[in-house]
C-alpha cells in the first residue's frame, strides 16, 4: 500500500512542475497612440506595420534603441485611450476568463479618469492583476499614487522616457510572476483536494502519550512503520523540530481548548525535512474509556516552500528595480557632467581665438613703447608714459592669460616674488595714481619689513587683490 501510495505522489509531483502555458495578455492604457507604437515595437515587434517612424518611436523609447527579442514570449497587447475603456476592456476579459497578466497604465489621461483612479478600480476589479503606472518626473510622486491606489501590492512604477530592455525585463518578469501565482494556486487547490481524498495521517495516545493508533498515511509522511511506535511514547518528541515537542510533557492534548493545532519541521525516516500541519483534540474518559488524544496531520511541505519562492521571486523583482533606479539616476548625473564639459570646451574654443586676436593687438602696446625707450636717453619725459604704456599692456596680456585659465583650466604662471616689490609696484602704477586721484582726502601708508616677504604667486593675481583691498577700503 505504502508503494502505491509513493508512486502515485511522485508522478502527481512530476505533473505540477510542468510549465503551464503563460498569460501574455498585455493591457495598455494611455491617451497617446504614438505610445502605443513603442509598445508595440518592444513587446510585438513582429505585428509592427512595415513603414512605422522608427526615429519617433526611439524617441519615445529615451534612445535605448528597441529590440526584437522577448525570450520567446509572444506578447498579445490591447489598447485603450482612457480609464474607463481600459476598466471595461478588462472587465470584459474576466467575463470571457481571459484576463490580463499585466496592465500599463499612464498617469495623466484628459479627460477622465487619471492613472490613480483606474489603477485603484482595476485592483478592486481584479486583484491579481499586475500594474505598471507610467509617469513622468513632472507627474505626481510614488507616494501620493500609492496613497490614491490604497495599496502598494502589485504595483509597480515606470518613468517616461522609459527604456526599451527596462520595459520587456519588466513585462516579462511580471507575465511569468503572474503565471507562477496561478500555478501555484493551482497546485494548492489540487493538494487540498487531495488531503480530501486520500486518508489523513491520523494517530491515538493514551494519557501516558503512548500511542495506540497509527495509520498507513502517518507511515508514509513519516517513514516510520506502525510497528515502530505502537506503544512507544509520541514519536514527535524525538523527530520533530518543535521545541514544544521536543520538550513534551504529554501536555499538548491537553490544553484546555478542545483543539490544538501545530505547524512544525520533522526529520522522516529517510532523512528529509517535512512540514507538517498538526491538529490534536483531547478526548476526555467515560466510564467504558479512558481517556485519549485523537491528532492529524498533513505534509505541507510544498505549499511552504512554494510560499518562499514566490517570496524570493518578489524580493528579486524589488531588488532588480531598485538597482535599475540607481542606474538611471546615475546616467543623468553623469548627462549633467557631460553637458557641463561640452559647454567648458565650447567656450575654451571661443576664449582661445579671442585670446589670439587680443595677443596680436596687444603686442604693439608692449612691444613699441619697448623699442622707443631703447632709442630715448635716459633723462627723457617720454619715458614716464611709455613706460605707463608698457606696463597697461602687459597688465592686459595679463587679462587674456586669466579667460584663458578660466576657460581653459591652463595653470597659472607662479614665480618666487618680494612682496614689498608688488606692494610699491602697484602703488607707482597709473592704477595706483588714479586711485590717489579719485580719493583725495584719503592717505596711504606703508610698513613694510625691511627684509622682505618672498611668495610663491601670481604677480599679476596677487597685484590684482591689492587693487581690489585699497578700492573696497576706500
Amino acid at each position: 500500500m505504502a508503494r502505491g501510495l509513493n508512486s502515485s505522489s511522485a508522478c502527481l509531483h512530476r505533473k505540477k512542475t510542468r510549465m503551464s502555458k503563460a498569460n501574455t495578455r498585455i493591457l495598455i492604457i494611455d491617451d497617446d497612440q504614438d505610445i502605443w507604437k513603442a509598445y508595440r515595437l518592444v513587446l510585438a515587434p513582429d505585428l509592427e506595420a512595415v513603414g512605422a517612424p522608427v526615429r519617433q518611436l526611439r524617441e519615445l523609447l529615451a534612445g535605448s534603441g528597441a529590440t526584437t527579442s522577448s525570450n520567446g514570449h509572444q506578447f498579445r497587447l490591447s489598447f485603450a485611450k482612457q480609464g474607463k475603456e481600459g476598466w471595461e476592456t478588462a472587465a470584459a476579459a474576466l467575463e470571457q476568463r481571459k484576463p490580463f497578466a499585466l496592465a500599463f497604465v499612464d498617469v495623466r489621461m484628459p479627460p477622465g479618469w487619471d492613472g490613480m483612479e483606474t489603477a485603484a478600480r482595476l485592483q478592486q476589479l481584479d486583484p491579481d492583476l499586475e500594474i505598471i503606472i507610467v509617469t513622468a518626473y513632472s507627474d505626481r510622486s510614488c507616494d501620493e499614487i500609492v496613497k490614491a491606489v490604497g495599496s502598494p501590492h502589485k504595483l509597480l512604477f515606470l518613468r517616461k522616457p522609459f527604456d526599451a530592455e527596462e520595459l520587456k525585463r519588466l513585462t516579462v518578469s511580471l507575465t511569468d510572476k503572474w503565471q507562477m501565482a496561478r500555478d501555484e494556486e493551482a497546485r494548492s487547490r489540487e493538494l487540498q483536494t487531495l488531503l480530501c481524498t486520500r486518508p489523513a495521517a491520523i494517530f491515538a495516545l493514551d494519557d501516558a502519550q503512548q500511542t495506540l493508533s497509527w495509520n498507513q498515511s502517518a507511515e508514509l509522511f513519516t517513514g516510520y512503520a506502525a510497528a515502530d511506535v505502537l506503544g512507544e511514547k509520541c514519536i514527535f518528541h524525538r523527530i520533530a523540530e518543535n521545541p514544544v515537542c521536543r520538550n513534551c510533557a504529554g501536555t499538548c492534548g491537553l490544553d484546555k481548548s478542545p483543539l490544538v493545532q501545530h505547524e512544525f519541521s520533522i526529520t522522516d525516516r529517510e532523512g528529509n525535512t517535512k512540514v507538517l500541519s498538526l491538529r490534536i483534540a483531547h478526548v476526555p474518559a467515560s466510564k467504558d474509556r479512558p481517556a485519549k488524544d485523537i491528532g492529524g496531520f498533513w505534509d505541507i511541505t510544498l505549499i511552504k516552500q512554494t510560499q518562499e519562492r514566490l517570496s524570493a521571486v518578489n524580493r528579486q523583482l524589488q531588488k532588480e528595480i531598485e538597482e535599475k533606479d540607481r542606474l538611471r539616476e546615475e546616467q543623468i548625473q553623469l548627462e549633467r557632467k557631460l553637458h557641463q564639459a561640452q559647454k567648458m570646451q565650447a567656450l575654451g574654443l571661443m576664449a582661445g581665438g579671442v585670446a589670439h586676436d587680443l595677443n596680436n593687438i596687444l603686442s604693439g602696446l608692449v612691444g613699441y613703447p619697448e623699442i622707443l625707450l631703447f632709442k630715448l636717453p635716459k633723462d627723457s619725459e617720454l619715458r614716464g608714459p611709455l613706460l605707463a604704456i608698457s606696463e597697461s599692456g602687459k597688465r592686459a596680456a595679463a587679462v587674456v592669460a586669466d579667460l584663458l585659465t578660466i576657460a581653459r583650466g591652463a595653470t597659472t604662471v607662479r614665480e618666487t616674488v618680494n612682496l614689498n616689490n608688488l606692494v610699491s609696484e602697484y602703488l607707482d602704477s597709473p592704477e595706483g595714481g588714479k586711485l590717489r586721484t579719485l580719493y583725495p582726502d584719503i592717505a596711504i601708508r606703508t610698513h613694510l619689513p625691511p627684509e622682505g616677504n618672498h611668495i610663491s604667486c601670481s604677480p599679476v593675481h596677487v597685484k590684482k587683490c591689492l587693487m581690489n583691498l585699497l578700492t573696497n577700503a576706500a
